[in-house]
């Protein structure tokens, strides 16, 4: 049976009215989620529908043009939603990690009650891919979780440098990740005259798969330590997570690629050569004039090279060093004693030709690691994700095993690895003194 329009102008409304209050819900929080975002967007395309099927037949002239202009403005209270949604909220560990056993907390509790279910709970903590060194948050070695069964963890929180902050990071949902390898060829480009053959370019491409992965580390708990939200958020964002974070950079630094080692930035990256400074070293001072070269020289020099000999394609951005290294560097002095800052480092020392110095006790005292690190592909098929089930005689002592892992992906083309350079202070200072 046919709607009469009294029944069509209430339905409308009642869609209208619908809409508005769910748009009130949303604006009022601070972000709204993928999930409410879309409610609100469908709930616009249904309105837009029945009024398109049913306007003629319900409303004036008049009315049609209110209904028009009200959903113009519905469009663009939605619009500035979605824009709000996707600004990037940046978010240290301890919420993310926080946010997450919330989320999950009660549904754990339920599955430790439950023993006949067997397998794992995970709980997968979703941090953002955008985060700083000043975001990130560790803390204190926790007192002894297996023998305790509710005990409380220090909020106090050890600022730590996290390698992969600065390579390309994405996700992936693929364990054998296919690329395109770019291979140095043969041929330049070159000014050429009308009708002119043109020079022959040839660049060799090869599809090569990375295969992901995996940092894992565990834990013993007790099973009435589970239930206590504080010391869980403590157990899985502190020890947990540290060693877990420790193996992981020190594998991106230094992985040598065989069996489950990742093929690390020190065995990707290309090995000093004196002559990649080129004509560089002859620029430099005089040692009679100037003292002998010092670590800042090096770095300076090493930038200088990478750009020209890549033409300004590379653009180093990094460069890691030993903190032993980063002392003598601090502590360089003039002939009189004085603290010596070269006038192309920032004033707090940490940036030299604008390449952040980044101390790593994981690279070798007196060798650096500097070039564009945004070659790097660094790609999560999953996050840092706890585990939490029962091993072995676990379920006897009323104990279970965390575990904390991620999987990841990394790898870089060939021709790239040209814009990542690895040596010895030693050798690079050297080569600078015997060309002056």
């Amino acid at each position: 049976m046919a709607k009469t329009p009294e029944e069509m102008a209430g339905e409308i409304n009642e869609k209208f009215a619908d809409l508005k209050t769910e748009l009130e819900t949303v604006k009022n929080k601070e972000t709204a989620t993928p999930a409410e975002l879309k409610s609100v967007s469908d709930k616009l395309e249904g309105l837009e529908k029945a009024i398109g099927e049913n306007a003629q037949k319900t409303a004036t002239k008049d009315e049609v043009s209110k209904l028009v202009e009200d959903l113009k403005d519905a469009n663009a209270e939605i619009k500035t939603l979605q824009e709000k949604g996707t600004e990037s909220k940046v978010i240290n560990f301890h919420e993310a990690a926080k946010s997450a056993l919330a989320e999950k907390h009660e549904e754990l509790k339920g599955f430790m009650a439950d023993r006949k279910k067997g397998g794992y709970f995970d709980i997968e903590i979703k941090a953002p891919a955008a985060v700083t060194t000043v975001n990130i948050t560790t803390a204190a070695t926790p007192t002894n979780y297996a023998g305790s069964i509710a005990t409380g963890y220090s909020p106090y929180i050890r600022q730590q440098v996290f390698v992969e902050n600065y390579l390309d990071r994405g996700t992936t949902n693929l364990p054998s990740l296919p690329y395109v390898n770019e291979s140095a060829g043969e041929g330049d480009a070159d000014m050429v005259a009308e009708g002119g053959l043109k020079p022959l370019i040839d660049a060799d491409f090869n599809v090569e798969y990375s295969p992901a992965k995996k940092v894992a580390g565990r834990m013993k708990a007790s099973e009435e330590a589970i239930s206590d939200f504080g010391w869980l958020l403590g157990a899985m964002e502190n020890t947990l997570k540290r060693k877990h974070d420790i193996a992981r950079q020190a594998n991106i630094l230094n992985g040598d690629g065989t069996g489950q080692n990742l093929k690390g930035i020190n065995t990707i990256a290309t090995p000093f050569n004196p002559t990649m400074l080129g004509s560089i070293a002859g620029s430099m001072p005089a040692p009679g004039a100037a003292g002998e070269p010092n670590n800042y020289d090096v770095l300076a020099a090493m930038y200088t090279a990478i750009v020209v000999q890549s033409e300004g394609t590379f653009m180093p951005n990094v460069v890691f060093v030993n903190p032993i290294d980063v002392l003598q560097m601090e502590l360089t002095k003039d002939s009189e004693g004085r603290y010596l800052l070269p006038p192309f480092i920032s004033e707090d020392g940490t940036t030299v030709k604008g390449v952040q110095i980044v101390s790593q006790p994981a690279i070798a005292a007196g060798t650096f690691v500097i070039g564009d690190m945004r070659l790097l592909q660094l790609r999560d098929v999953w996050g840092y994700t706890v585990r939490i089930g029962w091993e072995n005689d676990d379920f006897s002592r009323n104990m279970v095993t965390m575990i904390g892992e991620s999987r990841l992906h990394l790898y870089i083309t060939d021709n790239d690895k040209r814009g990542i350079i690895k040596g010895a202070f030693a050798d690079v200072k050297s080569a600078l003194d015997s060309a002056v």
